[in-house]
């Protein structure tokens, strides 16, 4: 029940009455016509206005520098993608952003602080299971930043590209801070899509921690670059998709990418996740949310449960709550299309 932790599941589903919405998107019948795009991220048929997307760009900001890049024309409405713990935002998939783009909005992901090409703050240090006993004793938590400094980042760009508000979407913790945005910035928020994502950090066991404490270390043959290749792919099977598992070839060339841009994001993976635990829970936050908001989540997240999704859409007031069938902790190519006209549909919908 709302403001509850008890776990929730697909039995649950007739407690929840209006203004919630539970919807169960089954797997598709039949694959989706899909095609190759230039940079080998499994494409959308037809959508071949944006095939290609700007090169990196940077923001300077007041308390970083953001790398980011965009899909589609500056004068649409901005869609602001949102990464999650660690990951770059080649974690978008090209496909998704050019369909959306494709749909008349100018869509932009970027770096988040300490990830990828932006500012790293290399200066600290985290101390991940001091800050973490800390956390369980109500102790305060050394943190260069939190959450908030991180949706203050995002804010920040939004202004930088010359537009005063967007459609904010975010996936796992890039949820969270999609989250506290819609909180703490209405006026800057169009409509809010959550995807994969859970509520801070409440003290509850949410996520599978053997699976959050691999994503938070390196292998241990760290300094070949062939091994520590093997083990990011090795990561991300394990929280992926069993249903629709990402062909070897993809998922190579999409992690050789990311380590071509930055060898190793782990240091700042770590500070987020300190960050994380300094914010703590967004539950109350989350009653104060009032603008349009989409929740999705897969029904094989081995990472984040998605009852952890649920609970989210049944606190915000607007909210619908879709289950993808077959979906795990990252986006599998044959339900990009289906995520990418759910996300477009809800956009339209809240420009109505």
């Amino acid at each position: 029940m709302p403001g509850t932790n008890t776990p929730l599941s697909l039995q649950s589903r007739d407690v929840l009455m209006n203004p919630w919405k539970f919807v169960v998107l089954a797997p598709p019948k039949s694959p989706l016509k899909l095609e190759i795009s230039s940079d080998s991220d499994q494409g959308i048929a037809g959508t071949t206005k944006y095939n290609q997307h700007e090169p990196v760009k940077f923001a300077h900001l007041e308390d970083s520098i953001i790398a980011y890049e965009t899909f589609g024309d500056s004068r649409h409405p901005l869609v602001l993608m949102i990464m999650g713990l660690g990951a770059q935002m080649l974690v978008w998939p090209e496909s998704l952003c050019q369909f959306i783009a494709e749909q008349g909005y100018f869509v932009v992901r970027f770096d988040n602080r300490d990830i990828g090409l932006s500012s790293k703050w290399e200066q600290h240090k985290p101390k991940l299971v001091r800050n973490y006993c800390r956390s369980k004793v109500g102790l305060a938590i050394s943190s260069p930043y939190r959450l908030e400094e991180m949706a203050k980042d995002s804010v920040a760009l939004i202004q930088h590209l010359g537009h005063t508000d967007a459609h904010i979407v975010g996936a796992s913790m890039g949820g969270m801070i999609a989250q506290i945005i819609a909180a703490n910035f209405p006026h800057l928020t169009r409509s809010l899509s959550i995807l994969m994502s859970d509520s801070g950090y409440t003290g509850i066991p949410a996520i599978n921690l053997k699976l959050g404490l691999c994503l938070l270390g390196k292998s241990n043959s760290s300094n070949c670059a062939a091994k520590q290749l093997e083990h990011r792919i090795s990561l991300i099977r394990a929280i992926g998709s069993k249903t629709y598992p990402t062909c070897s070839s993809l998922l190579r060339d999409r992690v050789e990418k990311v380590m071509t841009r930055n060898t190793d994001d782990t240091p700042g993976t770590r500070r987020q996740c300190t960050a994380l635990l300094a914010t703590g829970s967004l539950e109350s936050m989350q009653r104060h949310i009032r603008k349009s908001t989409l929740v999705i989540h897969g029904d094989e997240d081995r990472l984040i449960p998605f009852q952890r999704g649920l609970g989210i859409s049944q606190r915000i007031q607007r909210s619908r709550f879709e289950l993808v069938a077959g979906m795990g902790h990252d986006f599998p190519p044959p339900l990009i299309a289906r995520l990418g006209r759910s996300i477009s549909s809800h956009l339209l919908g809240s420009e109505e």
